[in-house]
């Protein structure tokens, strides 16, 4: 229902909505050099337990070790010097040795060459920082420990400041886009046509911003956990791969299988995480169809079905969340025993070449020289640190899933395009008033089934304009082309000479005003009501719209903070008739060419009806007014009426020219006329 969508690759689309957040590029350069600074003050402290073990366990200080490492440097190379000067008089002094000894003592000259080289240029590292370790660093055991202490406390502050900093640019950038994103969603929504309103139903754009949410959600862990953790990973990988990078490469055999194994697992996660939110969609529309219907649905009786509904998607949907928790659980085992792997391995390699004083694992070699106790555990240090990262990331492969799932729905959002829309040269509408010309107008909702057929139309300018008919007939269809809420499938609706698809939307509508059967309030009270038809109106011009609209009074009189009453959502404070006088207000402020009426008094009581009616009577005229209505109160202002049936026009004429040629409008009017007279009767 929410994913009928070409498929497409879901880190496409998750990338698609991930630019929105590049306006804010120089708080992401930030963001990504402060996870940088830290991931480094991180790798820092894991170093400094190099001097510390030193001191302790081998009882050596830094100025001392760098001395004995470039003795023991020179050492092995006089001992390799003096291998090779060995192998040299071996192959000189004997002319009959074997030419396969010779070939085998020339490549091992070669390779203590390559040692000798090795050597030499450990040696100048070391020479090059013996001044600066010989006149920074002390030799006293206690103090050169209570330094490092020190500079640990100073690296855990900047840290700490610097997360801070972090947090903050992470709370812009996702700040931002949040309100960026929803801004464009919630543009992009009222956009829509009316149509998808009308076959999805609100809940279905309610649902697409739910999921917006849960992308935004996913910022936080892009550019944070995403983001800062796995570079912690890397630099502790870069700091173990300085001290012996064969040794890492060794520890991650492994890796590849358990990559598999993750991508296996995200796939699963993204499907399991599609069918559960698309069963809290269709959970969400079953709660509004409850709400909204709340008063069928105690008056019929119907509250036990709708709760074994409810319950029925309820337990539906604990389902599949369980499945998406146990496929998501999953995760953590894999990247746990990742990185026990990776630490086993590591180890038992170090304790090999430490302890048995080794340069080779299963003759391939691992390190030049052997590794002491105080750098094995240094190694082991930053692959612990960078294995505490890994494990964090297990709790980000489901966000990220769901959000990839999140994207795919809010990428569907932005990027569907209304039918009904601005051309991109639109033509300028006529200033003067103009006659609306329906020709040979068709419309099917479906495509197939035309609910109007075959109209042809003139309505002049200044004209009232009065549709009846029985109900499904197509009036409120044909109006609603109009202000273009639908176009025809077929011919073409016009002001003046211009075809309205041709003309800019804001133009056309700036022209008309709307008053229906379902009069809708905003949330606000009523002077900001009946301002929404012109939000530039002054105070006194809301006045003067209310009183023409016959509301004035009703407005200080009757309501108990006048024009500041809250109205309440959809208005639900007022009743029917101060509804519908607000709304009547709202469309007069307006001061439109084109007024439309749909079954604007359907909902009232005679006496509001007639009230509603005379206001309109000295309103409309010099303005072209097009109403649909099942009374015939209006008929007396209506200079033409029209009446349809099963989508055609049927007749047109006055009252007079109706009542003498066609049966169904004067049933129609006998009817009603009989139903006012009992109800009029019944007052009185």
């Amino acid at each position: 229902m929410f994913f009928k969508r070409k498929k497409i690759s879901a880190a496409k689309n998750y990338w698609q909505v991930m630019k929105m957040s590049f306006r804010w590029k120089y708080t992401i350069f930030a963001s990504i050099v402060l996870a940088i600074a830290i991931a480094f003050l991180w790798a820092i402290n894991i170093a400094a337990v190099f001097p510390v073990i030193k001191v302790a366990v081998e009882g050596q200080s830094l100025p001392g070790w760098v001395q004995t490492s470039i003795e023991d440097t020179d050492e092995r190379i006089a001992q390799k010097n003096s291998e090779i000067d060995s192998l040299q008089k071996k192959i000189n002094g004997n002319k009959q040795l074997a030419k396969i000894e010779q070939i085998k003592a020339r490549d091992k000259i070669l390779s203590l060459e390559d040692e000798i080289k090795k050597e030499v240029k450990s040696r100048n590292k070391f020479v090059a920082v013996q001044p600066y370790v010989e006149q920074y660093i002390p030799r006293d055991a206690f103090t050169l420990v209570g330094l490092v202490m020190l500079f640990l406390f100073g690296c855990a502050a900047l840290r700490c400041v610097l997360t801070l900093f972090s947090s903050l640019a992470l709370h812009r950038i996702v700040g931002r886009t949040e309100n960026a994103l929803y801004f464009q969603f919630y543009r992009k929504a009222l956009r829509q046509d009316m149509d998808v309103f009308a076959r999805k139903g609100t809940m279905s754009e309610v649902i697409k911003v739910m999921f917006t949410s849960g992308i935004v959600n996913s910022f936080n862990i892009f550019y944070g956990s995403l983001l800062r953790e796995p570079v912690k990973m890397i630099v502790c990988l870069c700091g173990a791969a300085l001290i012996n990078w064969r040794l890492v490469l060794l520890t991650m055999i492994v890796a590849p299988i358990a990559i598999w194994g993750i991508a296996k697992l995200s796939k699963a996660i993204r499907k399991s995480v599609q069918a559960m939110l698309s069963l809290e969609g269709a959970q969400a529309a079953n709660y509004e169809a409850g709400f909204l219907a709340a008063p069928i649905v105690k008056a019929y009786g119907r509250e036990f079905a709708l709760r074994k509904s409810c319950r029925s998607l309820l337990n539906t949907l604990y389902i599949k969340r369980r499945k998406v928790a146990i496929i998501s659980s999953l995760s953590h085992p894999v990247t746990e025993v990742l990185g026990i792997f990776i630490l086993a391995v590591g180890m038992l390699g170090g304790a090999w070449l430490t302890l048995r004083g080794e340069t080779h694992i299963l003759g391939v070699r691992i390190c030049d020289v052997p590794m002491g106790p105080a750098t094995l555990i240094t190694f082991f240090a930053f692959l612990i640190a960078a294995v505490d990262p890994l494990r964090k990331m297990s709790g980000i492969i489901t966000g990220i899933q769901e959000s990839f799932v999140f994207a795919d729905m809010v990428i569907a959002g932005l990027e569907s395009k209304p039918k009904v829309r601005t051309p991109a040269n639109p033509v300028e509408i006529p200033h003067r008033e103009a006659a609306i010309t329906f020709e040979n107008i068709s419309f099917a909702y479906n495509g197939t089934d035309k609910v109007v057929e075959d109209v042809n139309l003139q309505i002049n300018a200044g004209e009232t304009v009065v549709f009846v008919g029985p109900n499904g007939c197509g009036k409120t269809t044909l109006v609603n082309m109009i202000p273009r809420f639908y176009d025809p499938c077929e011919g073409e609706v016009r002001l003046g000479d211009v075809s309205l698809r041709n003309v800019r939307l804001s133009s056309l509508r700036r022209r008309i005003s709307l008053v229906t059967q379902d009069t809708i309030l905003f949330d606000g009270n009523v002077l900001e009501n009946i301002r929404y038809g012109k939000p530039n109106a002054t105070d006194q011009e809301v006045y003067e719209a209310a009183k023409r609209a016959k509301v004035h009074d009703i407005i200080l009189n009757r309501l108990e903070n006048g024009y500041q009453t809250e109205v309440g959502l959809i208005g639900g404070c007022l009743s029917g008739g101060q509804k519908q006088r607000v709304a009547l207000a709202r469309a007069f402020i307006r001061d439109p060419q084109i007024l439309l009426l749909d079954e604007a008094t359907s909902q009232v009581d005679l006496a509001s009806e007639k009230s509603i009616y005379e206001a309109i009577e000295g309103y409309i005229r010099g303005r072209t007014v097009v109403a649909i209505t099942h009374r015939l109160s209006i008929l007396e202002l209506a200079d033409k009426i029209v009446v349809m049936n099963n989508g055609k026009i049927v007749d047109v004429g006055t009252h007079l020219e109706l009542m003498d040629r066609c049966q169904w409008y004067q049933q129609q009017f006998f009817t009603e006329w009989e139903e006012k007279n009992k109800a009029q009767a019944k007052v009185a």
